[in-house]
């Protein structure tokens, strides 16, 4: 009876490892899976969107909408705010961070918001593509307007759990983690060290 047990457990045990990897492997190499995780397609599909939001008649209130949702699909937040708070975040509380992260998203998604429509109606080329290691992937790219301007852009993706996320964008040389992470913590400087209170200021941005 017992060993009737033992081989009844290795059965069904065999049977759910053999499950579970059928659907990890159609997972990992089905088409839409293998577009999504080509740091190429991911940054044609960002700038994509980013036109769709500056191009789009809206206000000012559903341009931020539409921007907070593209942090939410494409965007390592938690990654950029320990980046951009630096040591604070490690004195921080749990529920400080998560605040402070909440309220850089929407910070970023208005500024920024405001400045992606420069980039409108402006084609992306990628130049090229740079496999970082554990860094992720670094992109190369020009955005070339009606008018002929050309920009260089680099975009910093790494992987997430099972996605792409954008963590940095250089424009023109220039590091949007490095400027947001001078403001911010000048900003805090001037706010006497409060975490809480920066908070507030991002959310009264």
């Amino acid at each position: 009876m017992l060993a009737t047990d033992n081989l009844k457990r290795q059965i069904i045990l065999c049977t759910s490892v053999i499950f579970l990897y059928t659907i990890g492997s159609n997972y990992l190499y089905s088409e839409s899976n293998t577009e999504r995780l080509d740091p190429k397609n991911f940054v044609e599909t960002i700038y994509k969107k980013i036109n769709k939001v500056a191009s789009k008649e809206s206000n000012e209130l559903e341009r931020i909408s539409d921007m907070l949702s593209l942090f939410d699909e494409s965007v390592d937040v938690l990654f950029i705010s320990r980046a951009v708070l630096g040591p604070s975040w490690k004195t921080s509380t749990k529920e400080q961070r998560r605040h402070f992260s909440s309220a850089l998203k929407y910070y970023m998604a208005k500024k920024y918001g405001n400045q992606f429509r420069d980039f409108n109606s402006g084609n992306l080329r990628i130049e090229n593509i740079k496999n970082q290691g554990s860094k992720g992937y670094l992109i190369g790219s020009k955005i070339i307007t009606e008018n002929s301007k050309s920009f260089d852009i680099s975009w910093q993706v790494v992987m997430h759990k099972t996605d792409l996320k954008l963590i940095n964008i250089k424009f023109e040389g220039i590091s949007m983690i490095h400027t947001e992470r001078t403001e911010i913590r000048n900003l805090l400087r001037s706010l006497s060290g409060s975490v809480p209170t920066l908070i507030k200021e991002l959310e009264n941005y």
